[in-house]
């Protein structure tokens, strides 16, 4: 693969950061939802669902001929493979924590309700389960997917700009969420790890 081509599928990567950034901030979150009201949330996830999509299709194409390809032993594969189960199911582990209704938008239409960070206080904050150890506990599960399935050029690139944007996107995140839960998520951030259970707690 060429310089030219890692650097289009880069900048690829960075207009999906840039606008589901965007999209997330209460600057511009705001006067879209005073047009499409409580649609918004549902509206957000397929933007960013077509647009991901979009970026890995167009990155296939892109480095389609790997002029790299990570062969490995048997033993290796089966190890990989082993972490791809343990990343999905702890994503399914870490979404069931969640209010899914919200995360999706459903909630969100059924009532009529917009979806702004003061609606998003009436969730509590989520301190068990995964939480315990993991303040994202999904990204975890995200880092576990992206890294086992590396086998060539085009995957290594897929998990170095995806990890890339979910870090940067978790500590925007981050601040969004002092901002609605104050001193309780500042404590809870500075006693648990951000995506690896490096230390523990009771």
């Amino acid at each position: 693969m060429t310089l030219l081509e890692h650097v289009a599928y880069a900048l690829l990567w960075l207009s999906f950061g840039v606008l589901h950034s965007a999209l997330a901030d209460r600057r511009l979150k705001e006067p879209v939802q005073h047009v499409i009201g409580s649609s918004y949330r549902i509206a957000y996830n397929i933007v960013a669902a077509v647009h991901v999509a979009t970026v890995y299709f167009l990155g296939r194409l892109l480095l389609a001929s790997d002029a790299l390809d990570f062969s490995s032993p048997q033993y290796w594969q089966t190890i990989s493979l082993s972490l791809q189960v343990l990343g999905f199911a702890i994503i399914i582990v870490a979404l069931s924590h969640y209010d899914l209704g919200r995360f999706a938008g459903i909630t969100q239409i059924k009532r009529q309700e917009p979806d702004v960070d003061s609606e998003a206080a009436a969730e509590q904050l989520h301190i068990t389960g995964l939480h315990r150890w993991v303040r994202h506990p999904l990204y975890l599960g995200v880092f576990l997917v992206l890294w086992s399935r590396v086998t060539g050029e085009f995957e290594l690139a897929t998990a170095v700009w995806a990890s890339l944007y979910v870090v940067i996107g978790a500590r925007l995140e981050e601040g969004r969420l002092v901002g609605i839960y104050g001193d309780a998520y500042t404590t809870y951030r500075q006693r648990v790890p951000m995506f690896f259970p490096l230390k523990f707690h009771r």
